[in-house]
């Protein structure tokens, strides 16, 4: 629990700069505040991130092993198929292909500078009904390794290391039914102890004091579409906050908002291995999360936003310019834009004029435009090998 609390407290100062990474590459802009009338975003982080990615996992990886001089050349074939087998086979766990998984890795680590995924073994059984939907039978339904890249606001990592060290926690939530019916430790049954003792305390609960995502964070892409997040709140299936902590001897699970804890097992893998991988391109020396690439361009894509919709207004104010009108001498009812209209004055020449507003930025927008646009592709390495020998901008 103290782990818990410690690393909690690093996310909570982590997820704002993360709200807006998801601002910038979901092309958000806030209109409080927005000094401009147009909101036009120009997608560079979307593009650059998602290209990337494209160019990254284009197809599906294949590894493959090699003997080596007195290797088992049969073994290594058929150890080749297994791979195959498995990296299709996982797709059934959660109805998501391994490339898509690998690439959820690989933008939620262009975005926030590190991401997280669980390799665990995955023994699941699951009740089989016969033919007239009665007379249910416990069966194997999933037997094998499993993958599963982790949503950053529910990773708790031990903020003191660089690297994943000494523990790590993951926080999720599951039904009684996914407890009671899943074992990633080994084939055998169940091993969560204390699940009556939950479960009790879950249904003595209402609707509205059950766990939910929404009480630890507010997930920044279901508000940018004006959603709220309804994880946690159907009264039916009842979700439970529950976090894992991986240690190198331990695994110890709990449920903290309800102090009861469900597993404390010795780590069932060899070596003490932490079943975690991070994926991460720029370290920074003493921090585990690394550099996102859209730190470094955050202004720049605010600029170009910035110009672009300056420019807009600029023309949108050219084409529906501010009259100057002497009050005196207009009827100030008959002022309307529109084929036909008669405009009642006493002087046309004198009492209606249309404001005359400088050009300057307008005509300095093209090259204002591209030279923030080139430090922008230079700066996300998408343009640096081709330009650099040209003069800057």
């Amino acid at each position: 629990k103290w782990h818990y609390d410690l690393s909690s407290e690093d996310l909570d100062i982590r997820r704002p700069d993360w709200d807006k990474k998801d601002e910038l590459f979901r092309s958000y802009i806030n209109e409080s505040g927005w000094p401009y009338n147009s909101l036009v975003f120009d997608p560079r982080v979307f593009t650059a991130i998602f290209e990337k990615t494209s160019r990254l996992l284009a197809a599906k990886p294949r590894g493959r092993m090699v003997p080596r001089e007195g290797g088992d050349t049969l073994g290594a074939h058929i150890n080749n198929e297994l791979l195959k087998f498995q990296w299709d086979e996982n797709e059934r766990v959660d109805a998501t292909p391994m490339i898509a998984k690998w690439s959820q890795m690989d933008m939620n680590t262009r975005k926030y500078g590190a991401s997280f995924g669980l390799v665990k073994w995955r023994y699941e059984r699951r009740t089989k009904l016969d033919k007239d939907g009665k007379n249910g039978k416990s069966v194997v339904y999933f037997d094998g390794p499993d993958f599963k890249p982790l949503i950053n606001r529910d990773v708790l990592v031990n903020p003191s290391y660089s690297t994943v060290k000494n523990w790590f926690q993951h926080r999720d939530y599951l039904t009684l039914d996914e407890i009671k019916g899943v074992n990633d430790a080994a084939r055998s049954k169940p091993i969560y102890k204390n699940v009556d003792l939950l479960e009790q305390q879950v249904k003595e609960k209402d609707r509205i004091s059950a766990d939910t995502r929404a009480s630890n964070y507010a997930s920044r892409n279901k508000t940018i579409r004006g959603l709220s997040d309804k994880l946690g709140l159907d009264p039916t299936y009842k979700v439970i906050e529950v976090v894992t902590e991986y240690r190198e001897d331990r695994w110890v699970t709990f449920a903290p908002k309800h102090g009861v804890v469900l597993r404390d097992i010795p780590n069932p893998y060899d070596h003490g291995q932490i079943p975690v991988v991070m994926l991460r391109y720029y370290p920074i020396d003493d921090d585990i999360y690394g550099l996102s690439e859209i730190e470094p361009v955050e202004r720049l894509q605010k600029a170009i936003n910035a110009v672009v919709n300056q420019y807009l207004d600029a023309i949108n104010m050219s084409l529906y310019a501010p009259l100057k009108v002497r009050s005196t001498g207009v009827q100030m009812h008959t002022l309307e834009f529109g084929p036909g209209k008669k405009w009642l004055m006493n002087d046309p020449a004198t009492d209606v004029i249309a404001h005359d507003q400088s050009p300057t930025g307008v005509s300095e927008f093209a090259s204002t435009y591209r030279f923030l646009v080139s430090a922008m592709q230079e700066a996300l390495g998408e343009t640096s090998v081709g330009i650099s020998n040209l003069a800057p901008g």
